[in-house]
């Protein structure tokens, strides 16, 4: 599990994108469905 916290506009934040093996892991129709289910809930948390 990943720890939220806040963040302050122009701090440094450290990312890094998951492994390729997560993505080939999902397959096409998963990682479709997650990019769609996690627009959906940026949306709604901007609306």
């Amino acid at each position: 599990m990943y720890k939220i916290s806040d963040t302050q506009k122009g701090e440094k934040v450290e990312f890094s994108n998951p492994p390729k093996e997560f993505f080939e892991a999902l397959g096409v129709e998963e990682m479709r469905r997650f990019i769609i289910v996690s627009a959906k809930a940026i949306i709604a948390f901007f609306s």
